[in-house]
C-alpha cells in the first residue's frame, strides 16, 4: 500500500463503535481460600525477623526457611520456588539451602517438587489439630 491510499483518512474521526479493544487478556487470579481458624493458640512472626533483622537472628536457619515457606505459600496452599536469591534474602547460602530443604523433607515438614536443574518448588506440609 502506498501513502496515497491513506490520504483521505487524516480528517476522519473514530466513534465509540470504532474503538478497538486493548490487546490484553484479563489476569487470571489464583483462587486462595480463606484460612480456617486454628484450634489452638498460634504465634505471628514479623517477616523482618526472618529476612533482615536489626539484631542477630533469633531463629535457626531451618526455622527461618520453614517460616518463610509458610508465609509465601499462604499456609501451604501453593508451592514456593526457592532460588538462591530467596535464600540470600534469609541469610542462607545456596549450599546450606539445599541441606536444609533435604533435612526438612526427610523429617516430613515439606514436600519438594524437582524438575531437572530448575529451582526447587517447595510445599510446606501443614496439618492442623
Amino acid at each position: 500500500m502506498s501513502p496515497d491510499d491513506y490520504a483521505g483518512l487524516e480528517n476522519e474521526t473514530l466513534g465509540p463503535e470504532d474503538e478497538v479493544p486493548p490487546n490484553r487478556r484479563p489476569k487470571q487470579r489464583q483462587e486462595t481460600r480463606r484460612l480456617p481458624h486454628l484450634p489452638g493458640p498460634h504465634v505471628r512472626v514479623p517477616l523482618q525477623w526472618i529476612q533482615n533483622p536489626c539484631r542477630p537472628h533469633i531463629f535457626a536457619t531451618p526455622t527461618r526457611l520453614f517460616l518463610y515457606l509458610l508465609y509465601r505459600s499462604y499456609w501451604g496452599q501453593r508451592g514456593v520456588v526457592v532460588t538462591n536469591a530467596t535464600a540470600a534474602e534469609l541469610g542462607i547460602s545456596a549450599r546450606r539451602k539445599q541441606q536444609i530443604i533435604v533435612q526438612l523433607e526427610s523429617t516430613g515438614w515439606v514436600r519438594v517438587q524437582r524438575e531437572g536443574r530448575r529451582a526447587l518448588v517447595v510445599w510446606p506440609i501443614v496439618t492442623s489439630g
